[in-house]
């Protein structure tokens, strides 16, 4: 087989692999079910927030403030802010506010700083859970505003439905230009595939910005045991562990207004935040390697045909035409499925470019990924 022929095949391969599994996944996503919480529902079971913050005095107020008007019986919940070395006001806001069911925890007190630590945010959680009241642990980010059915849903869904780790939808809003309608897009997306994910029990998706699970869960599968080493990961990994010990044990809140708000990072902070999320693929199961490897290489031989274009034009034009096509043809009914669950139809007048910078983020981050072992994140350097 000549080299151009095994390259036919490979890309029809690819684009035949790609399409069976979002075919597979929107076929999953339209059978979970709508998770609603019962009228009768009452509150019994109590819980801890806790939001790891470094460099947060733009968002945590908000934040503390999104908590406080949770539908959750303010009896029934505590908020555990722990404060990591940052270098703005974050910790003094906290203070300020003052909020009665609000603790704030100082990670330096508690660790050295000349202690060898390679993921700061999993010893704060650590850190958290370990002072925590409650038995069911919810973490969130800083920067997150919150629904106010939040910790009601995560309440039913444990006292209710027998889960022990209950994972949520994570979007942005307030799109202002590109690069935030394509992230808008992305991650609607993403949260599609996260909960195809763990309802089948095929691939570990999450986002630990709206986690939940119990203080005997974590202690069942040890905790971060086994990945300190890696800075990200503070939710997959933990979420792998589920999945293998106990898989029936979890639960995706599928709901189009349980879903949490978060910042949207600029150009640098967006290339940061990727490059972080992908050194952590190497420990990833098979299966995610796989799901998330297809759209890569895919998007590589998108690439590699526009510049090999000049050695043999009319092959190479019609190879990226039919890669860009069936990619795009994908990623639209993916995308499609999900703008319009979360009533964020509009995002779609955004798909085409939203399409081409998605392949040019996976190709810069998944090469970046390779060989780049250390970023740059809220100011501190990976080790």
């Amino acid at each position: 087989m000549g080299g151009l022929s095994f390259l036919s095949v490979f890309a029809l391969v690819l684009i035949l692999s790609y399409a069976l599994i979002i075919q597979l996944s929107l076929k999953h996503w339209f059978s979970i079910p709508l998770f609603t919480v019962s009228e009768n529902y009452k509150p019994g079971v109590f819980i801890s927030v806790i939001i790891p913050a470094r460099n947060e005095e733009e968002q945590i107020g908000a934040c503390l403030k999104s908590l406080q008007q949770q539908e959750y019986p303010q009896s029934l919940y505590e908020v555990i802010v722990i404060d990591d070395h940052s270098e703005d006001a974050t910790a003094r806001i906290v203070e300020q506010l003052a909020i009665p069911n609000v603790r704030l925890l100082r990670l330096a007190d508690y660790v050295k700083d000349e202690e060898a630590i390679s993921s700061y945010k999993k010893k704060s959680i650590e850190l958290g859970l370990s002072l925590a009241v409650g038995s069911l642990i919810a973490t969130t980010d800083a920067d997150c505003i919150i629904p106010p059915i939040w910790l009601h849903t995560i309440g039913y869904a444990h006292e209710c439905k027998g889960a022990e780790l209950i994972a949520g939808p994570v979007l942005f809003h307030k799109e202002k230009n590109t690069l935030e309608y394509f992230q808008s897009l992305d991650f609607s997306g993403m949260m599609l595939l996260t909960a195809v994910g763990l309802s089948t029990n095929r691939w570990a998706l999450a986002n630990g910005a709206n986690l939940a699970y119990t203080k005997a869960l974590f202690e069942k599968v040890n905790g971060f045991e086994g990945n300190h080493q890696i800075a990200s990961g503070d939710d997959i990994f933990i979420v792998e562990k589920v999945m293998q010990q106990c898989p029936d044990k979890i639960l995706f809140t599928k709901h189009p207004y349980a879903n949490l708000t978060t910042a949207k990072p600029n150009w640098p902070s967006f290339f940061q935040q990727r490059l972080r999320w992908g050194t952590k693929n190497a420990k990833a199961h098979p299966i995610s390697k796989m799901v998330m490897g297809i759209p890569f290489l895919l998007s590589c031989l998108i690439i590699f045909s526009i510049l090999a274009i000049p050695f043999n034009p009319i092959y190479f034009l019609v190879l990226l035409l039919s890669t860009f096509v069936g990619k795009s043809i994908c990623d639209y009914f993916l995308l499609h499925s999900a703008s319009s669950f979360f009533h964020r139809e509009d995002l779609m007048k955004y798909f085409l470019q939203s399409e081409v910078l998605h392949i040019l983020y996976l190709v810069t981050v998944g090469m970046s990924s390779l060989f780049i072992k250390q970023y740059t994140w809220k100011g501190r350097k990976s080790q």
